[in-house]
């Protein structure tokens, strides 16, 4: 992943750095092709950012929006795991509402925007969050380059210490003053 970015003159550390990694691997697992990553990408702004900003009719209407085509991207999904069920978990959220559980339609759709939508939000804001305060901190980035078995205590550490909703669109309001 960072690979590419050590030979670029200028990057965008939420663009380049905190928006590929979840969304792809998020949109794979709920059967999106990665063609679909911009689009994933859109659909959870929209949603994101009616959670981190004033609310007006355009936002709402465009989280509205974001939300619907999501519920029909996943119609689509779910009806082929019907067809074909595999063990991811989709298929095991079809399983459980097929066993009985309270799980209708619609919650099922529900339930799989939520779990896109949570996974990389909160994915992207913690790597957005982990490189803002590292950078603002370099001898907390050289103790964690320099002892790699703290890894996991620095992430757990992080996410106590900014655990509020914190987004990347906050994240550049932050740089840019």
């Amino acid at each position: 992943m960072v690979g590419p970015l050590a030979q670029a003159e200028k990057i965008d550390i939420v663009r380049d750095v905190c928006l590929p990694p979840p969304c792809p691997r998020h949109c794979t697992n709920a059967g999106h092709a990665t063609a679909m990553q911009e689009q994933c990408i859109d659909w959870t702004n929209a949603i994101a950012y009616l959670f981190g900003s004033p609310i007006t009719v355009d936002t709402a209407r465009a989280a509205q929006d974001a939300a619907n085509a999501l519920t029909c991207f996943f119609r689509e999904i779910v009806a082929e795991r019907r067809r074909n069920k595999g063990n991811d978990l989709i298929s095991l959220l079809i399983a459980i509402e097929e066993d009985g559980e309270a799980l209708t339609e619609e919650e099922l759709y529900a339930q799989c925007v939520m779990l896109l939508f949570g996974g990389h939000e909160t994915t992207r804001n913690l790597i957005c969050n982990g490189m803002y305060h590292t950078a603002e901190k370099p001898q907390a980035m050289t103790e964690i380059r320099d002892n790699p078995e703290i890894i996991r205590t620095a992430v757990e550490e992080l996410l106590r210490y900014e655990s509020r909703f914190s987004s990347s669109v906050e994240l550049r309001k932050k740089r840019s003053k």
